[in-house]
């Protein structure tokens, strides 16, 4: 199971050691954690473009652009900031998931051998996490970003568009759900392997 076996346990203490650092700079006033510092909550209007900027930088004959234009708030208000928390947060929940379901299965793997029903639950389970989280997160982050952004501006009206869904990530949620149905005919085969022995 290495590295997988050693990196899932890195990683979730990774997660927890930046998380508790996040937690203590926030108490403390000297950081932020998702967004959360109480002093600004800010959001990004991708839709919003302003022309022929950095025209000193862009060289003869080269025009520029900025797309997405940061509205922020010096004195955000609990629901400004709980929607700014969700601009990040789903992504975070989506990291630490995969990794506590892939320690999960490390476990079970070592105990009961890779080749079991419980490591293939365990790869299904993981699949559709990544599957399915790959969709909701940047989702619910976009919706989030939509709403606070509609406390920032003036006139301001929400269109739909895409979220940016990692491809990799729904790949790879496709082929662990793929990976599990060639997992549990290699268990049923092993276990009738057995009887016969």
């Amino acid at each position: 199971m290495e590295p997988l076996a050693s990196a899932a346990p890195l990683g979730l203490l990774w997660f927890v050691v930046v998380t508790v650092v996040g937690l203590g700079l926030l108490a403390s006033g000297r950081g932020s954690l998702f967004g959360l510092d109480g002093e600004t909550a800010c959001a990004v209007d991708l839709g919003l473009q302003a022309g022929e900027v950095l025209v000193d930088r862009a060289t003869s004959g080269v025009s520029t652009m900025a797309t997405g234009t940061r509205f922020c708030t010096g004195d955000p208000s609990g629901a400004q900031m709980i929607w700014q928390a969700l601009t990040t947060f789903p992504g975070f929940v989506l990291a630490v998931g995969a990794l506590v379901m892939v320690w999960r299965m490390v476990r079970v793997a070592d105990r009961r051998g890779v080749y079991t029903l419980d490591v293939a639950r365990g790869l299904r389970s993981l699949g559709w996490w990544l599957l399915v989280g790959a969709v909701l997160a940047p989702t619910v982050q976009d919706l989030a970003n939509a709403q606070l952004l509609g406390t920032l501006s003036v006139g301001y009206s929400y269109t739909f568009r895409l979220p940016d869904i990692s491809p990799a990530v729904v790949l790879t949620g496709l082929g662990l759900i793929t990976l599990t149905r060639v997992m549990r005919n290699a268990v049923r085969m092993r276990e009738d392997l057995e009887g016969l022995v």
